[in-house]
């Protein structure tokens, strides 16, 4: 247990994420319900598998906020301040490689997430975590552009390398 002040206790973060996986299933369910959904002679329809995928989480859900969020008796501290604020440390890299990739695109952007969350927030040595940076963004584009053949954001650094 941290002396820091609790900024979340176990029950309000227990509803907080069956709501959150609850939503999440009901996103799935509405997508696969735009889809078929059925069984037929030649095998199960393109929705088939995501509805009952998004079904299971949706109950998993319910019963999680039923019986952990509800009736389980209160517990203490379970996020303090300084957790959270080690939690934000990681989410905000995070939300900015959301929002980078759309200008940067992902490959950059993943390299900038990977450099500022080892380097920096890890503390990992430079030469290091700059390997592990370009190691990964080119393996990623190696694997969805060369073995998916599923072409990724580039951003402006794609055309002046040549590789739209």
């Amino acid at each position: 247990m941290s002396a820091s002040p609790q900024v979340l206790n176990r029950r309000w973060a227990e509803i907080f994420f069956s709501v959150i996986t609850g939503a999440i299933a009901l996103a799935v369910i509405k997508g696969a319900l735009e889809m078929d959904v059925s069984w037929t002679s030649s095998g199960p329809d393109a929705g088939y598998f995501p509805f009952r995928v998004g079904l299971i989480i949706l109950a998993a859900s319910v019963v999680n906020l039923v019986q952990r969020g509800f009736l389980a008796p209160a517990e203490g501290n379970y996020v303090s301040r300084k957790d959270a604020g080690a939690m934000a440390l990681f989410f905000v890299p995070l939300v900015g490689l959301a929002i980078g990739s759309l200008w940067l695109g992902l490959y950059l952007a993943i390299a900038l997430y990977l450099v500022l969350a080892i380097g920096w927030i890890g503390k990992v040595v430079w030469h290091k975590t700059l390997a592990i940076a370009l190691g990964a963004s080119i393996a990623l584009y190696v694997t969805f552009e060369f073995i998916f053949r599923l072409p990724l954001p580039k951003g402006p650094l794609g055309p002046l390398l040549g590789v739209l």
